[in-house]
């Protein structure tokens, strides 16, 4: 994961997966492989797998609505050179579990239901959380 350089409004600097919007015309794995080429200077060539598709209604951060995708591949190798663009200031590596003394609470929910669903079917969310 990696850090934001800066916060912006009503949030601090956290940890977060690399992402963001896609470009027109671009498919969800397509935006996923540019952000992380982007945001971490990593080109993967492994296949993806959706993990979860997060339906976002609740507009906490001035966004409209969103469809947020998340996806699982091949462990990089150990050493895999990070690159860092000027939205991040460090990266880490680490466990789902040692992942959630870092988050911040609006992430937990989200991240521990995304988590859960490693090895399964993609997880179906609404607002970061699972669907009854």
């Amino acid at each position: 994961m990696l850090r934001q350089a800066r916060g912006y409004p009503g949030h601090p600097a956290w940890w977060q997966l690399p992402g963001g919007l896609n470009d027109p015309g671009e498919d969800p794995p397509a935006t996923a492989r540019r952000e992380l080429r982007e945001e971490a200077g990593i080109l993967l060539r492994h296949p993806l797998r959706p993990l979860a598709v997060d339906y976002r209604t609740v507009d906490e951060d001035g966004w409209g609505p969103v469809v947020d995708f998340t996806f699982t591949t091949a462990p990089l190798a150990t050493g895999h050179p990070v690159h860092l663009s000027p939205e991040h200031d460090t990266f880490a590596w680490r466990t789902a579990a040692e992942w959630l003394p870092h988050l911040q609470p609006l992430q937990v929910t989200w991240f521990q239901a995304v988590a859960a669903h490693r090895t399964g079917t993609p997880a179906i969310l609404l607002n970061g959380r699972p669907m009854a």
